[in-house]
């Protein structure tokens, strides 16, 4: 018990401390404590209703003292119990009202001071929220309590406190074939036997680090510290416990003796490295806290257990943490991943997973070759951007303006690039948020951008070796085919995404152009708030030209060809081209002032 429990204990003094002879030792000065816990043994009420005679003899027995004082203890227990006249009388001592105060705690103390005995004896109710004190003083050293009666209270006791007891106690260890560590119990001599006529003992099963779970004969009996009843005889007792190794242990139950297993169990030690990341393909360094406790900040290599952890790391922009199991031995890399919350990016629209159908059924006017009708599912969510990318932003990154129409502006769309230089343009751009580059550029010769002045069609002069590290690269690229054409439809099945039969509120094409580029946006979005997907400048993808499949997932061209497809009409060409489910192509290089491109993006 805790002193802060008995508010009232320093300012009680009783007289019935003179029940004590102040001339019975002569020893050094010695302070023990004894607890009795009622809730504990509520079902032993004989046991309990005798503690005022057993408690003399469990003190004797347990310190070995040499003098008798049985007598005076009993006499001391006795008036505690029976003087209800005393007007320091704590009723909550009376032992033989065990049915009615059994959560009761009971503490007994005894002083040796020179050649003073000195018991006191507190009552506490917690029911009843206040103390009772009788004595003058609490020596409090622990939140246990267990019942000190009769041969019960003793071997409750000794499993507690066994150095107390009058025999040492301890264990001996080997290691068996699966690395258990194997214990061998040693036993506590109570100085008594038991004469309850029953055949149990008590186990104690103690560990470092407490907390292991405990297994008895195969069944589990609670964690470290342990102390139980268990039938006599021999038993195998399993210590476990996460990140450690299990100890085997062997103890014999006597009605006689304590058993007594205490193990320290190794540590099984597993190297983590921990690397953290945004879920837009960003690199962060954040800090590290393993089960809570912080470790450092990634990129960081440490020692752990081998069990399962809890690994969280926090990073400026948010924070994220996962579950690993980790197994003894093993070099364990972790990357965590934190997402930046809803899927939103500024200027894209989110374009859902799903199946449509691409191409365009026989029936539909104005229908060119190659675009057999097929069913098309999408795993992937993606962003696509809302306009095609514009002459400014071109310049913001590459550094010059290929454009033909170059005087239409900074918010016309950028065109008369190349296949090839928009894959430069969109590695460009991923690098500069710190996001992947999609492509691997390799070989490459000429200058993106650069070339043809003044020319309203061309063969560039820059092409490259180019490796697509595929739908889940996390930065810029441009979409596939299908991609376009999901996006461009917005759900609708007709020629144009708005339902009509003239493209003319979506779409700048050779009837209404006055043949020349105009700004982006000017025209209506489509379903899912993408404009000019028809019409003002065709728009390259990613895929080479080839038949269409009866059916496909996630279809990315041709394994190969001669030309990459584009899509969505032109200022310059009519109303029949800006069609959905229209398809036009050219060799990667060719450059035109009709045709740009707009950027794709798998969610991060």
């Amino acid at each position: 018990m805790r002193s802060s429990l008995f508010p009232f204990c320093v300012s009680l003094a009783v007289a019935a401390l003179a029940l004590l002879p102040t001339n019975a030792f002569s020893e050094p000065t010695m302070v023990e404590s004894f607890y009795v816990k009622l809730s504990e043994a509520k079902k032993d009420k004989k046991a309990l209703q005798n503690c005022s005679k057993s408690f003399s003899n469990e003190l004797v027995n347990t310190r070995a003292f040499k003098e008798t004082i049985s007598r005076e203890i009993e006499q001391a227990l006795s008036t505690c119990i029976a003087d209800e006249s005393n007007p320091t009388y704590a009723q909550s001592c009376d032992l033989t009202s065990v049915s009615r105060t059994v959560d009761l705690v009971l503490e007994f103390s005894v002083e040796k001071s020179g050649k003073a005995l000195r018991l006191d004896v507190v009552a506490i109710s917690p029911m009843e929220g206040y103390s009772k004190v009788w004595g003058d003083s609490v020596t409090g050293s622990s939140d246990e309590a267990f019942v000190l009666c009769g041969d019960l209270g003793q071997r409750f006791l000794t499993s507690y406190s066994p150095d107390l007891a009058s025999s040492g106690s301890g264990t001996s260890g080997s290691t068996d074939k699966n690395g258990s560590t194997v214990v061998t119990a040693t036993t506590v001599d109570d100085g008594k036997k038991n004469t309850a006529g029953d055949a149990t003992g008590f186990l104690v099963v103690k560990s470092e680090p407490e907390g292991a779970e405990v297994m008895v004969n195969g069944k589990s009996v609670g964690p470290t510290p342990y102390t139980g009843e268990h039938a006599t005889g021999a038993c195998v007792v399993e210590i476990s416990k996460g990140g450690y190794k299990a100890a085997l242990a062997q103890a014999n139950v006597s009605a006689d003796d304590l058993a007594l297993v205490q193990v320290t169990l190794e540590a099984k030690i597993v190297d983590l490295s921990v690397l953290s990341s945004y879920d837009d393909g960003r690199s962060c360094e954040g800090k590290v806290l393993v089960d809570g406790e912080a470790q450092g900040n990634t990129p960081l290599k440490l020692k752990v257990l081998a069990a399962r952890h809890s690994v969280e790391v926090q990073c400026d922009e948010g924070g994220a943490s996962v579950e690993v199991d980790l197994t003894a031995g093993e070099k364990k890399s972790l990357s965590v991943e934190i997402s930046l919350g809803p899927k939103t990016l500024n200027g894209y629209a989110l374009i859902k997973a799903g199946s449509f159908q691409m191409g365009s059924p026989t029936s539909e006017t104005d229908r060119g070759t190659g675009e057999t009708q097929h069913q098309v599912t999408l795993t992937r969510d993606f962003f696509l951007k809302t306009t095609e990318v514009t002459q400014g932003e071109w310049r913001a990154v590459m550094g010059n303006n290929p454009s033909y129409f170059s005087s239409c502006g900074d918010d016309c769309p950028v065109e008369n690039v190349s296949w090839y230089d928009s894959l430069a343009y969109l590695n460009a751009l991923s690098k500069s948020e710190g996001a992947e580059a999609c492509y691997e550029l390799s070989g490459c010769s000429g200058t993106a951008g650069g070339g043809c002045s003044g020319a309203d069609s061309c063969t560039g002069n820059y092409s490259c070796t180019v490796k697509f590290k595929g739908l889940d690269c996390k930065g810029y690229r441009l979409p596939t085919e299908a991609e376009w054409e999901v996006a461009a439809r917005a759900g609708s099945t007709g020629k144009y995404s708005d339902g009509s039969s003239s493209p003319d509120a979506v779409a700048w094409h050779s009837g209404n152009s006055d043949s020349k580029t105009h700004t982006v946006s000017q025209k209506s979005a489509n379903a899912w708030g993408l404009y000019d997907m028809h019409g003002n400048v065709w728009e390259w993808t990613w895929d080479w030209s080839g038949d269409y499949p009866a059916k496909a997932t996630d279809p990315q061209g041709a394994d190969s060809g001669t030309y990459r497809v584009f899509r969505g009409g032109s200022w310059y060409v009519g109303a029949a081209n800006a069609r959905s489910a229209s398809r036009g192509r050219s060799g990667p290089a060719g450059r035109y002032g009709s045709l740009g491109f707009r950027p794709a993006r798998s969610l991060p």
